[in-house]
């Protein structure tokens, strides 16, 4: 690495640099690009204090960027820690797409929570979730360190539609340019509701970040014309190739069907309802009038 950035490195208060140029542009974050020896050190010197701002914990900002000034990931360049931690996958939020589709016969998007399988180590939801049209998927996780207990993004994302490849985020590198669509990979309406932040497995019309590998020219939304059951797998890995999977299944285009209705004697409605291959009805919803 020819060049590098240091930003928001505060409390070095040995280092004269950063003051001199605060003073010299009047302004509080300067970037500074040092030449090879300019300050020397020695292995085990003490540079300075991190302070606690922004995310509560203790945490210096480091940055390594390309030839071209791009912010790359600096675990990928020399940059080794131990980490023998898998990711964590909590929940998954299932999004209808276009006026004609549907999640659970509904137009808004909905939350599962998953739940983990000690046996199998594998995040599960275990009834099929109906749905119609066009569907995007976004998962929340986050990734764990062996020696920090603060959560970090994890390093790729992976959507597999029955057992084969379909959508794929790595966060290797991006340019600061394109600051402003993190909104479009990360699901702001949730976060703004205080649902968390949800990592979208779909690329959005106006997000041009690198991130992404698509399998078709759905760009990550899934699509099936033909009614049938869709088996879905979520991978979250690290950097260090520590993974988590997710799995449910989406059943497409194959609402339930109502076998038998009864009304008794006590003004009690019975509705019976069950599935081509007799799987369990989450929801119903009866609509009535008082005629």
């Amino acid at each position: 690495m020819k060049r590098w950035e240091t930003e928001g490195i505060v409390e070095l208060e040995d280092l004269r640099l950063p003051s001199e140029e605060q003073l010299k542009k009047g302004t509080f974050r300067v970037n500074l690009y040092f030449k090879p020896n300019q300050i020397p050190i020695k292995k085990g010197e003490c540079l300075g204090f991190s302070g606690r701002s922004g995310i509560k914990y203790p945490h210096l900002h480091f940055e390594m960027r390309d030839p071209q000034n791009r912010p790359i990931n600096p675990l990928l360049h020399g940059i080794d820690l131990q980490d023998t931690t898998p990711p964590k996958i909590t929940e998954f939020l299932l999004r209808p797409i276009g006026p004609h589709s549907k999640v659970l016969g509904g137009y808004h998007y909905q939350i599962f929570q998953l739940q983990y399988n000690p046996s199998s180590h594998i995040y599960i939801y275990s009834v099929p979730i109906q749905v119609t049209g066009q569907i995007g998927i976004e998962v929340k996780c986050y990734d764990l360190a062996d020696a920090a207990n603060n959560p970090l993004n994890p390093y790729r994302l992976s959507l597999l539609v029955n057992d084969t490849l379909y959508f794929r985020t790595t966060y290797q590198q991006f340019s600061y340019a394109k600051t402003h669509q993190i909104c479009l990979d990360r699901d702001f309406q949730c976060w703004f509701r205080g649902e968390g932040i949800f990592q979208r497995l779909y690329q959005t019309p106006g997000n041009s970040l690198p991130f992404y590998y698509t399998a078709n020219q759905f760009k990550g939304i899934i699509i099936s014309t033909t009614p049938g059951p869709k088996e879905i797998t979520i991978k979250v890995e690290d950097v260090k190739h520590n993974f988590s999977t997710a799995k449910f299944k989406l059943l497409f285009n194959q609402p339930p069907a109502i076998s038998n209705i009864t009304y008794s004697s006590d003004s009690t409605l019975k509705i019976e309802a069950k599935s081509e291959k007799g799987d369990t009805i989450q929801n119903c919803q009866v609509l009535y009038s008082s005629d």
